[in-house]
């Protein structure tokens, strides 16, 4: 069960997000908000002293990129928008930052819910990592490793993986999984890290600078 550990109650917020910026995807038709995400850049990263993500696995490979990286996370997509649409604007959305600003790198983590405590992400890791796993020199460590199933329990890991809608949008635009899980004990779900240089998706043809985006800042 996912934890929301926040002071107001039901309110999912922390220290990040007074210094993020946020994304806002709204369907035009009706000018309801469907996708939110924060935006945390690497100069506003330092007033805080770390990345989010810099609590859930260990960067360190990853310094010299930091300068020129910006953080996304706590994407959140309206149900009914969840086949793709609203998360290729949201990437989009960042994209054209990244442009404007001059930053090369996207970083972040995609949270998979705990209620199977962990099967599916271990069977998530397993599927994609044989075509998704960062070079070694981009590979990040775990700061609480994934807990193992507990002696005797059933576990289900030959069962077919199910992918959060996220992680397959930043897949599909490139991204690369930065290594094996991590466990977040806060909000109760396993995450994974992810890295994806701009360039990378650039020459995929998966961040046209032409391209009109209905998602404000």
């Amino acid at each position: 069960m996912l934890r929301i550990t926040s002071r107001t109650p039901g309110h999912d917020h922390d220290m990040f997000d007074p210094r993020c910026e946020h994304l806002i995807v709204r369907d035009d038709d009706t000018d309801r908000i469907v996708g939110t995400q924060r935006i945390l850049t690497a100069e506003r990263a330092k007033s805080i002293g770390a990345f989010y993500s810099d609590g859930h696995f260990d960067l360190t490979r990853l310094a010299r990129l930091r300068p020129a990286s910006v953080e996304i996370g706590r994407a959140c997509i309206h149900p009914e928008y969840r086949k793709g649409t609203a998360i290729m604007l949201l990437w989009e959305g960042v994209a054209r930052l990244m442009r404007e600003r001059g930053l090369a790198y996207l970083i972040g983590c995609v949270s998979i819910t705990m209620m199977d405590r962990g099967a599916n992400a271990r069977r998530v890791y397993q599927y994609i990592a044989p075509r998704y796993l960062a070079p070694i020199e981009y590979r990040v460590r775990p700061r609480h490793e994934l807990r193992p199933h507990h002696e005797g329990e059933p576990t289900t890991l030959s069962a077919a993986p199910v992918l959060p809608s996220l992680l397959k949008g930043y897949l599909q635009v490139g991204a690369w999984v930065g290594g094996e899980p991590a466990w977040d004990p806060n909000l109760n779900t396993a995450d994974l890290f992810i890295l994806l240089p701009l360039a990378r998706a650039e020459a995929r043809g998966a961040a046209p600078a032409s391209r009109s985006v209905s998602a404000t800042l």
